[in-house]
């Protein structure tokens, strides 16, 4: 049994924790705790020594619905875009509890003062031919991976964003 950090004990089902455990043994992180690693891989984009930042986010997808029914117009105006609305499937409920955890996983992988300035309706996660894409601030994201995995109640999200590392030493050059 894994624990969830939303001060739950409870079993995690088989899709998540199948998805959760690949992704851990990966970065050899714990699934269960909020989650932002940094590490050096060899990308075909980037090249050798290119930092890889994951954040990880699991959640309960009735938990937005009863956030939906009981405070639906705040709730999406201070979460959400209208443009990430618009671009929602069918399957509503769903779509808002993966934008809400996607939103979530990337603002782990962000920097610590770039996290200080960044709001939910500062992140986009906008559908295309069932795909989700992120933008932040308006600007698409290139260098970021999106991935998740669902049941009937429980969404969790990864986001890999790719970056090179900074090196004082060049940046004069």
């Amino acid at each position: 049994m894994w624990k969830v950090i939303c001060g739950q004990e409870r079993e995690i089902p088989e899709i998540i924790r199948n998805h959760t455990h690949e992704i851990a043994h990966s970065f050899l992180i714990s699934p269960t705790q909020p989650t932002r690693v940094t590490v050096p891989v060899q990308n075909q984009r980037f090249g050798l020594g290119t930092l890889m930042d994951v954040g990880i986010d699991i959640l309960e997808i009735p938990r937005i619905g009863k956030l939906l029914r009981r405070h639906r117009a705040h709730f999406v105006r201070r979460t959400f875009t209208d443009r990430e609305i618009a671009a929602f499937p069918r399957r509503r409920v769903l779509y808002y509890a993966l934008g809400f955890s996607f939103k979530e996983a990337l603002w782990k992988t962000l920097p610590p003062r770039v996290q200080k300035q960044t709001w939910f309706n500062d992140i986009e996660i906008v559908w295309r031919q069932n795909r989700p894409q992120v933008f932040l601030r308006g600007r698409k994201l290139e260098n970021v991976d999106l991935k998740f995995g669902h049941d009937a109640k429980t969404v969790i999200t990864t986001v890999t964003r790719h970056r090179k590392p900074f090196h004082p030493d060049k940046a004069a050059l």
